[in-house]
C-alpha cells in the first residue's frame, strides 16, 4: 500500500473512486494567514472595482444562498465559490469549505471538483501539519467528482495520485490503475495518459500496449492521440502514415505536418516537386501559422537559387539560412549554407563571416586542413574589415586549431590588440589561453584594472538610491480579517495582499520606457486543467528582446526538472505589453527554445535560454515602440560592474512573497553586490561558477520575485541601457536577505554561447 493510500485509509477513505466524502480531521483544512489574495475583496476600501459591480456580484452570492437554502446543491457549490474568492462575499475560507463539502457530499460534481482541486494544490494550505491529510482529502474530493461522471476529475485524481503532497508520497501503479478504470469508461484523456505511463516504463509489453491503446485513440478520432503516437512507431513506415494520416484529417496541424514529412521522404526529384507533400504542409499551415514557414521556403528555393546563380549575394545568404535550418528540417544542408555564406563572406558581406564559420563548424562537416583554412579566411576577412568579435574568435580559432609559433603568435596579437581596445572580454579569453599555454605571453595590466570607487562615489551612488526610493512607491502589503457568522457559527480568516499599484521598492514603469521587455505567455487551455487559466496564471515569464525572433530568457523557463522542453506552439512571445491582463502587444508563436548547454537545475547554474520566435507571423514587425536592448559583452564597450552599483529589473512577478502576479510592468531598483559577497550569501562554488552569477538586492532585503524569472537586469552606466543579467533564482522574495542570483551575460561561457545560437551553429531542444 502507497503512502497515500496509507493516509487515506486513515482517514477513513479509499484511494478508488469513493461512494461519498467522509468527515476527516481537524475542519477546516481551508485557513490560516496566505498571501494570496483576489483582487476585489469587499473588505478592500482601495479595490478598484466599481460599486455596481460589486453590487451585482452580491446579488449573485444572495441568489446563491438562499437557492442553497432551499436545498439546491448547485446554488451552495456557486456560494462557496463566493466565499473561496471574495466575489459577492467576505474572502472566508472556512465558510468557503463547509459550503463545498456539503454540495459535494450531496452528489454535485462542481462542489467535489472545485474543493478537491483546491486541496490538492499544497501551497493552498498554510498549517503545514494538516497539509497531508489535506491532499489526501482533496484526491478523494477528486474520486468522488469522478464517481459521479466527471472523467475530467479522474484524471486530475490521478495526477494528483502519481506526484503526491511531495515526490516520496507519489503511487504511480495506483495511478495507472485509476487511468485505466477512467480510460474503460471512455475517457480521451485519461487513455493518452496511460498511454503516457505505459510509455515511459520502458518496458517492452507496456510500450506494445500504449502504441494499441493510442492507435485506438487515433481511429476513433482523438487528434491528440494520433500526435500521441508518431513518436512511439517511427520504424513502423505504413501505420505511421496511416495515423498521420487520419489525425489531418482530425484537423491536427501537427499530424498534418507529419503526414507531409512521411510524403516527402517517400517522394523525389527538386522539394519545391513533391506536390503531394505541399499539400499536407499547405494543410498544416492553415491550421497552425507556426506550421508555414517550411512551405515558403520550399516555394521561395528555386526564386533563390536562380537569383543567387546571378550574383545576387544577398539571396545567396538567404538561401544558405534556409539550408542552414535546425537538422531536423527537410531542407537543412550545412555544406551547401557554409559554402554560400563563405562565398558572400568573401565577397563583402562582412556581417556574415561569423555566421559561415558557425554553419561550418556546427554542421558536422569534417574540417581538416582545407575546413581550418577556410575558417581562418573567412574570420580574417571580417576582422580586418572591423568586427572586433571576428578578430577575438580568430584568435581563439588559431591558438586552439594551431600549434605553429607563427600561427600562435598571429592568434594572440589579435586577442591583446581587442584587449587593449577596452574589451574586458577579450581579456579574460587571453588570460585564460595564457594560463593553460606553457609558452603564453607576459600580459601587461589592462582595462580591468580600475580604482576602487571613492568615498565620494559611493556616497553620490548611495543618494540616488535614497532618492529613487523616496520616489517610487513602497510596498504595501494589507492584511484583510473576515469574521462570518454562518448558520449560528462563526468563522474567521485572515487573507494578506499586496495592493495592486505598489511593489517592494519598485515603480510602476511607464508605456514605452522598457521597449525591450517581453512577455512569455501560457495558452488559455492547459492539459490537466478542465478550466481556462485566468490571467494571471497565464504569466509564465519575463524576457529581454535581443534581435529579430530572439528572447534571452530563463533556462528554468523553458525546461521541467527533468530538463524536457515545456515550451509548445501554444505558448506565445508578447511584445510592445504593460498592461498584461489587457489586449495589448503583439504575439508571436515561438519556433525554438535553446536552453544553455552547461544549465544545471540544483543551483540553477547557468540558467539562461534563448527563445527564437516567428516574427514574421501573429502580427505586425517591428510592434510599435519595441526596441532591443544590447548585451554587454564583447561587441561594445564593456561595463564595469561592481558592488553598491544601481541597476534596475522589470518584470510582471509576485509583488510580495507567496503573492499575486502584477497587471502592469513594474520595474525595482537594486544594488549589484560584490561577487565575494555573492557566492558567501548564496553558497556558490567560485571555481566552478567562472563568474556567470551577479546578486542584487536591496537595503530592506526586497528582491524580483516568482513571475519575473527570465526578466532582464539593466544597467544604465553605460552609453545607453545595457543588459547584464538574467533574473534566475532568489529565496523567498527577499524574505531571507539572500539576494537574488542572475546570470551574467557577458561572462564569455554565456556570451559565446549566445553568439554560437545566434549564429544557428546550436541544435535546439524540440519540444514535446
Amino acid at each position: 500500500m502507497g503512502r497515500l493510500a496509507a493516509l487515506l485509509a486513515g482517514l477513513g477513505l479509499a484511494l478508488a473512486v469513493p461512494a461519498s466524502a467522509q468527515q476527516p480531521i481537524p475542519f477546516p483544512y481551508i485557513q490560516g494567514i496566505e498571501i494570496r489574495g483576489p483582487h476585489n475583496l469587499v473588505e478592500n476600501p482601495e479595490s478598484n472595482v466599481p460599486a455596481e459591480q460589486r453590487e451585482a456580484e452580491q446579488r449573485i452570492a444572495d441568489t446563491a444562498e438562499a437557492s442553497c437554502d432551499a436545498g439546491d446543491l448547485q446554488g451552495c457549490t456557486a456560494l462557496g465559490r463566493a466565499f473561496l474568492e471574495g466575489v459577492g462575499r467576505p474572502l472566508n475560507r472556512p465558510v468557503a469549505e463547509l459550503l463545498l463539502r456539503q454540495a459535494c457530499d450531496g452528489a454535485d460534481v462542481e462542489g467535489c471538483l472545485v474543493l478537491g482541486k483546491w486541496l490538492v494544490e499544497p501551497d493552498r494550505v498554510i498549517v503545514e501539519s494538516w497539509q497531508a491529510e489535506a491532499y489526501a482529502y482533496g484526491i478523494a474530493m477528486l474520486g468522488r467528482a469522478c464517481g459521479l461522471g466527471d472523467l475530467g476529475a479522474c484524471s486530475e485524481q490521478a495526477n494528483a495520485v502519481e506526484f503526491g503532497f511531495k515526490a516520496a508520497m507519489g503511487d504511480l501503479a495506483a495511478a495507472v490503475a485509476l487511468r485505466r478504470q477512467a480510460c474503460a469508461s471512455g475517457s480521451d484523456r485519461a487513455c493518452r495518459e496511460l498511454a503516457a505511463s505505459l510509455a515511459r516504463s520502458g518496458e517492452e509489453a507496456a510500450g506494445k500496449e500504449a502504441i494499441d491503446l493510442l492507435e485506438r485513440q487515433c481511429r476513433k478520432g482523438d487528434a491528440r492521440g494520433c500526435e500521441q503516437i508518431m513518436p512511439l512507431i517511427a520504424q513502423n513506415a505504413a501505420l505511421a502514415q496511416n495515423m498521420a494520416d487520419l489525425g489531418c484529417r482530425a484537423d491536427s496541424a501537427a499530424s498534418c505536418f507529419a503526414y507531409g514529412e512521411i510524403l516527402f521522404a517517400a517522394d523525389s526529384g527538386p522539394p519545391e516537386r513533391r506536390e503531394a507533400a505541399l499539400a499536407q504542409f499547405d494543410r498544416a499551415c492553415m491550421l497552425d501559422e507556426a506550421r508555414c514557414l517550411l512551405p515558403e521556403q520550399i516555394r521561395i528555393r528555386p526564386v533563390l537559387a536562380e537569383s543567387c546563380g546571378r550574383g545576387d549575394q544577398a539571396d545567396c545568404v538567404a538561401l544558405a539560412r534556409i539550408y542552414s535550418q535546425t537538422p531536423d528540417s527537410l531542407l537543412h544542408s550545412p555544406a551547401e549554407a557554409a559554402t554560400l555564406l563563405g562565398s558572400a563572406c568573401e565577397a563583402g558581406m562582412i556581417d556574415v563571416c561569423a555566421e559561415a564559420v558557425g554553419v561550418l563548424r556546427g554542421g558536422d562537416i569534417p574540417q581538416g586542413p582545407e575546413g581550418n583554412a577556410r575558417i581562418a579566411l573567412w574570420h580574417d576577412t571580417a576582422c580586418y574589415a572591423g568586427s572586433e568579435r571576428d578578430c577575438v574568435s580568430l584568435g581563439k580559432h588559431l591558438l586552439a586549431s594551431y600549434s605553429d609559433r607563427e600561427n600562435r603568435d598571429h592568434g594572440y596579437a589579435l586577442l591583446t590588440r581587442v584587449c587593449e581596445t577596452g574589451d574586458m572580454y577579450a581579456c579574460d579569453d587571453l588570460d585564460e589561453i595564457a594560463q593553460k599555454d606553457p609558452d603564453g605571453p607576459l600580459l601587461a595590466a589592462d582595462s580591468r584594472f580600475i580604482p576602487p570607487l571613492s568615498e565620494e562615489e559611493r556616497a553620490e551612488i548611495d543618494r540616488q538610491i535614497e532618492q529613487e526610493r523616496a520616489a517610487s512607491a513602497k510596498a504595501n502589503v494589507v492584511c484583510f480579517s473576515s469574521t462570518v457568522v454562518f448558520r449560528g457559527v462563526t468563522y474567521e480568516d485572515r487573507v494578506c495582499t499586496a495592493t495592486a499599484r505598489k511593489v517592494i521598492r519598485g515603480f510602476l514603469v511607464p508605456p514605452g520606457a522598457a521597449p525591450w521587455q517581453a512577455l512569455l505567455w501560457r495558452p488559455e487551455r492547459v492539459p490537466g486543467r478542465r478550466q481556462p487559466l485566468a490571467p494571471s496564471e497565464r504569466l509564465e515569464c519575463g524576457g529581454a528582446l535581443i534581435g529579430s525572433g530572439w528572447i534571452v530568457t530563463a533556462a528554468h523557463c523553458v525546461l521541467d526538472e527533468n530538463k524536457k522542453p515545456i515550451i509548445t506552439r501554444d505558448y506565445t512571445i508578447r511584445l510592445g505589453v504593460t498592461d498584461a491582463y489587457s489586449t495589448q502587444g503583439v504575439s508571436y508563436p515561438i519556433l525554438n527554445v535553446f536552453p544553455h548547454e552547461s544549465y544545471i537545475v540544483k543551483g540553477s547554474l547557468f540558467d539562461i535560454a534563448l527563445i527564437q520566435f516567428d516574427h514574421r507571423s501573429g502580427g505586425r514587425w517591428p510592434p510599435k515602440d519595441a526596441k532591443t536592448i544590447k548585451l554587454d559583452g564583447r561587441r561594445n564597450i564593456p561595463l564595469s560592474l561592481s558592488g553598491g552599483m544601481p541597476v534596475y529589473a522589470f518584470g510582471w512577478g509576485n509583488t510580495a512573497f507567496r503573492g499575486q502576479n502584477s497587471q502592469v510592468l513594474k520595474g525595482a531598483l537594486l544594488q549589484l553586490q560584490d561577487i565575494p559577497e555573492c557566492q558567501r550569501k548564496t553558497a556558490t562554488d567560485r571555481a566552478f561558477l567562472l563568474g556567470s552569477l551577479l546578486c542584487a538586492s536591496a537595503e530592506d532585503k526586497s528582491q524580483v520575485c516568482d513571475g519575473d524569472s527570465g526578466g532582464p537586469l539593466i544597467s544604465y552606466a553605460g552609453r545607453g541601457p545595457t543588459l547584464i543579467g538574467v533574473v534566475s533564482a532568489g529565496t523567498d522574495c527577499g524574505q531571507t536577505g539572500v539576494p537574488t542570483r542572475f546570470t551574467r551575460v557577458s561572462v564569455s561561457r554565456v556570451r559565446d554561447w549566445i553568439d554560437r545560437v545566434l549564429a544557428g551553429s546550436v541544435t535546439p531542444i524540440r519540444p514535446r
